[in-house]
């Protein structure tokens, strides 16, 4: 099961690689109303490690954005 998990990451790998030929960086911004849409639409009965109100300061920090 491993192999084929590696195989699968490989292939991706490659054929991401061969797909674009320019560096493309993609806008976080462009990402943020999913977010808000989310956070707005779910009732937080629980207050977690990140509340809602901070989850997207903090995914901006961790999500690569390439």
């Amino acid at each position: 099961m491993n192999k084929l998990i590696f195989l699968l990451i490989c292939s991706l790998t490659l054929g991401v690689k061969s797909f674009s030929q320019e560096n493309v960086v993609l806008n976080p911004q462009d990402f943020k109303h999913y977010f808000d849409g989310f956070n707005h639409d779910d009732n937080e009965l629980y207050q977690q490690y990140i509340p809602n109100d901070s989850a997207w300061t903090f995914l901006k920090s961790a999500i690569p954005f390439f």
